[in-house]
């Protein structure tokens, strides 16, 4: 059931790459998995994908989000969508966590459950000297990433998990609190507070009501902007 090309190709897809290889080998993976048995090709689980939005696709975030990888990662676990590529992305981009539960035909492998077999185990354990790049594909990642690999081309507001964002600094928050430029015993003051409510500063990822206020803001100044960047797109 499981040939060295599949496993060859599975290896490769972990493995990473630019775009373009991105592309080949999710499509190299979709042609051999027809050959798979269903039961490694059906996801009944909330899935998971992180993406780095910058300016120019926000201005299609009231809409349908266009997706430039129709074949992509997600996983079953949100600890591994946050800390995708080192977590929150950096500033001037727009974090975003999306969930869905995937259609049939949206799924191309269910890698979780593969890894969750005993036979394809036990096939590429046995294969492994076969196979290129092994140490930085499967032998490196193997299922420590609670994968299944889809296929969508675009994606909806009503889809969104989790936005990510960076607080402000500890001084800006002491001014905040304090309503006037704070010494530093002030300042240190607030630390402690943060400290003994078990409150982070920098990156994070906010979810639920807060994330949806935030969204529902955002598309308002999207509606009210998108005339003005419409008309500087068309005269350009």
């Amino acid at each position: 059931m499981f040939s060295i090309e599949l496993l060859q190709a599975i290896n490769d897809w972990q493995r990473g790459g630019d775009e373009n290889q991105k592309l080949r080998r999710g499509n190299r993976i979709k042609e051999l998995a027809k050959s798979i048995d269903n039961k490694f090709k059906r996801v009944d689980l909330c899935c998971f994908r992180q993406i780095a939005l910058d300016k120019s696709s926000l201005w299609k975030f009231g809409d349908q989000l266009q997706l430039r990888e129709t074949i992509s990662a997600w996983t079953f676990d949100t600890g591994v969508a946050k800390e995708f590529k080192g977590g929150v992305p950096p500033a001037g981009y727009q974090g975003v966590i999306f969930d869905i539960v995937p259609k049939s035909e949206q799924v191309i492998l269910n890698l979780h459950a593969l890894y969750s077999d005993k036979e394809f185990y036990e096939t590429f354990s046995k294969e492994q000297a076969k196979i290129t790049g092994f140490a930085e594909g499967i032998g490196r990642y193997a299922d420590s990433q609670s994968e299944v690999i889809l296929e969508i081309d675009k994606l909806s507001l009503e889809a969104v998990y989790a936005l990510g964002g960076f607080s402000s600094d500890l001084k800006k928050i002491a001014e905040m609190y304090y309503g006037y430029q704070p010494s530093d015993v002030e300042i240190q003051e607030i630390d402690k507070l943060l400290k003994a409510a078990n409150r982070k500063l920098g990156p994070h990822w906010i979810m639920n009501g807060v994330k949806d206020r935030v969204v529902n803001k955002m598309l308002e100044i999207v509606e009210i902007m998108r005339p003005y960047h419409n008309k500087n797109t068309s005269n350009q």
